[in-house]
C-alpha cells in the first residue's frame, strides 16, 4: 500500500514537472517587439505553431495555435509600453474537450479562461455546470471563453449548432 502511494506521489510529481517545463516561461528577458503582428509572427515562429483563433480581453492579446502534432496551446501577448512581448501561457494540449484555469493578467486582475476543442464542423458549443450557462461560437473547432465563473462544478460540453444539418 505505501509502494502504491509513493508511485502515485511521484507520478504525480514528475506530471506537474513535465506540464511545468513545456510551459514557456514569463521571463524578464523575454525579446520584446515593436508591434502586435511582429510578436505574433515570432511566437508562432518560435513554437513551431499555427494561429487557431485570435481573442482580444481587456486590453490583452491572446491567440491559441497549434503544433505540427495538433496539439493546441493558449498564448498571450503582453504590451508595455509601445512594445509587445509573447508568452505561452498553457502546455500543449491534445484532448478533444477543455481546460479551466486562471490567468493573472496584472496586479489583482485574475481571469478565470476556458479554452476548448471539438469537432470542426462545430458552430457553437453551450456550457453548462448546472449554475452558469454560456453559448460560445467555435472557429475551425476551436472556442475560448474568458471571465468564467468560479465555481467547483465541472461543464458540460453540448453542440448546439453544426455548419451541416446531416451532421
Amino acid at each position: 500500500m505505501i509502494i502504491k502511494s509513493l508511485a502515485l506521489a511521484l507520478a504525480i510529481t514528475l506530471l506537474f514537472g513535465i506540464t511545468a517545463c513545456a510551459q514557456s516561461s514569463g521571463d524578464v528577458d523575454a525579446i520584446q517587439f515593436s508591434s502586435l503582428s511582429e510578436a505574433t509572427d515570432y511566437g508562432l515562429k518560435s513554437e513551431k505553431a499555427n494561429l487557431l483563433l485570435r481573442k482580444e480581453f481587456k486590453n490583452k492579446h491572446y491567440r491559441l495555435i497549434e503544433n505540427h502534432e495538433k496539439f493546441f496551446a493558449l498564448a498571450v501577448i503582453d504590451k508595455s509600453g509601445n512594445l509587445y512581448v509573447w508568452n505561452r501561457v498553457t502546455a500543449y494540449l491534445s484532448t478533444p474537450s477543455y481546460i479551466m484555469f486562471s490567468y493573472n493578467q496584472g496586479l489583482d486582475d485574475e481571469v478565470n479562461i476556458i479554452i476548448g476543442k471539438t469537432d470542426k464542423g462545430t458552430k457553437k458549443v453551450k456550457l453548462d455546470n448546472k449554475l452558469d450557462a454560456v453559448e460560445q461560437d467555435v472557429y475551425n473547432g476551436y472556442y475560448m471563453w474568458f471571465d468564467v465563473p468560479k465555481s467547483n462544478h465541472a461543464y458540460n460540453v453540448e453542440v448546439v449548432d453544426t455548419f451541416c444539418s446531416n451532421c
